[in-house]
């Protein structure tokens, strides 16, 4: 008996394959429907997983481009196209995601197999650029470098009508907002884009000011939105008058991360930071602040969010400030994570301040401490991330660190590019852990002889191992040893 899948089953099908662009492309292959059904998948953001050599999509955007629009950028740089071509479909339409970043490589390198341009690269991508997004009317995700689009173009700008369904805006390298096509941008999308959920600005520079009026518009977009969930903020530094934090606070009902890099806290006040009732998420990455100034930091014991995850990550500051965070923040805590510079009192604070804690994420490399090492006695957290930033043999402080774990450590997740400390670890790690993950640089072998050693020595208690990154087939040896490991009843998930 002959049964068929209903036209509905297949588009849920096709939208379960939509990260898997290859196999995508074969469905278009089938029939129409199937076609019809897997381009605008194909299309949401077909720059995303493109060899930059392969420059059949941007011969495709450019075939949706009217005559005037193909004339321009011929006038810039000589390529062929049939113009009497009709595009089946109109591929722009289908767009919800454009980071122009990550699309720039594939149109330099388009550029550069072309005989003879007539342009410059950088203005050659900026026309490219803005001809596509002429024509993104579904665009819900853009990342946008100011300084490749309209220091390039100054007469750059989305068609307003284009921004109305924006949820995601990241904008990076700010210096060229202050010119008058880029306030207008801004102007634009302060009136038209009310509905993020996603909103980064970068000032693309750690010393770079961002001009007074340029903040100001960048506040209001922040105060014009309807429900902002996340904000990532990267400026060399805030406004003596509080005018960011200030403009969080109409978002205080609906901010739950907020990431600070490469921020100085030194004339910052927390005071209108701490009304941002349902904050869960808090990140401070290499911020710095050169006061010792503890009490701007002791008012976050009155802040009204019961933060779960709190990132602590290179901050150049007074060495009081991180365990005073800690102290204010700790007590609805569930995931943690420490740069290298790890100090006692840190450790001490999370001991007696985070009591519902479940993941600490700690970075080592050349500044870790092995001094810290016997504090981890006295915490209580199930799993623990391993971040080795270095690729040095550190073996004495992952060997300090195993010994005083404590047995309430269940899971442990990798990330070493040093087999040595990933053995001196689990050599002397106890006999408890249920899960092991290994990411990114697990270089195959020895990292399975050292796991099946484990195994043994723990007397088979190891239930999951997880392989994320691997980057390369795995070879005989390894295989069998993966079943070696799989015999003694570990199940085992790799993820290329």
């Amino acid at each position: 008996m002959t049964s068929y899948l209903t036209e509905d089953c297949i588009y849920y099908i096709l939208k379960y394959l939509q990260n898997y662009h290859t196999t995508l492309f074969n469905c278009i292959l089938v029939d129409r429907f199937w076609c019809r059904a897997a381009i605008p998948l194909l299309y949401t953001d077909p720059f995303v997983k493109t060899n930059k050599n392969d420059f059949s999509i941007i011969l495709t955007l450019i075939s949706c481009f009217n005559k005037e629009e193909i004339m321009q950028l011929k006038n810039q740089i000589k390529f062929n196209i049939n113009n009497e071509y009709k595009p089946l479909f109109e591929y722009p339409k289908y767009l919800k995601s454009y980071d122009c970043e990550s699309v720039n490589p594939t149109i330099i390198n388009w550029i550069n197999h072309l005989p003879n341009p007539k342009d410059e690269p950088e203005n050659i991508c900026s026309s490219f650029h803005q001809l596509i997004l002429n024509h993104c009317v579904n665009i819900e995700r853009i990342n946008i470098n100011i300084n490749l689009l309209i220091k390039s173009n100054p007469k750059f700008n989305i068609p307003t009508s284009n921004l109305t369904k924006l949820n995601s805006l990241t904008l990076n390298n700010l210096k060229y907002l202050n010119q008058g096509n880029g306030k207008e941008f801004l102007s634009n999308i302060a009136v038209h884009c009310l509905n993020l959920k996603e909103l980064s600005i970068s000032s693309g520079s750690r010393f770079r000011i961002i001009a007074p009026a340029t903040m100001e518009k960048l506040c209001t977009i922040i105060q014009k939105q309807n429900n902002l969930e996340e904000f990532k903020v990267s400026l060399s530094t805030l406004n003596n008058d509080n005018i960011l934090f200030l403009s969080l606070e109409n978002q205080k009902h609906s901010l739950v991360s907020i990431e600070f890099s490469f921020i100085n806290f030194s004339n910052t006040s927390f005071k209108d930071f701490i009304n941002l009732c349902n904050l869960n998420y808090l990140k401070f990455y290499r911020c710095f602040d050169s006061t010792d100034q503890l009490d701007r930091y002791e008012i976050l014991k009155f802040a009204s969010f019961k933060l779960k995850r709190l990132e602590l990550r290179s901050n150049i500051w007074n060495k009081n400030f991180e365990p005073t965070i800690i102290k204010t923040l700790g007590s609805s805590l569930q995931r943690l994570t420490l740069g290298r510079k790890i100090l006692i009192p840190t450790i001490e604070n999370i001991s007696i301040y985070c009591l519902k804690l479940i993941e600490l994420e700690v970075i080592t490399g050349f500044y870790s401490n092995l001094l810290i090492c016997p504090n981890f006695k006295n915490l209580k957290f199930s799993k623990l991330n391993i971040y080795d930033a270095g690729s040095c043999d550190n073996s004495k402080i992952f060997r300090s660190l195993a010994n005083n774990l404590s047995v309430n450590v269940k899971r442990i997740a990798f990330r070493c590019k040093c087999q040595q400390n990933f053995r001196s670890f689990l050599e002397n790690c106890h006999n408890y852990l249920e899960k092991i993950t290994l990411y990114h640089y697990f270089e195959g072998l020895e990292f399975l002889k050292t796991i099946l050693n484990y195994i043994e020595k723990s007397n088979n208690g190891l239930r999951k191992l997880n392989i994320v990154g691997a980057g390369s087939v795995l070879n005989d040896e390894e295989l069998k040893l993966l079943d070696e490991i799989h015999m003694k009843g570990v199940k085992i998930i790799t993820k290329l």
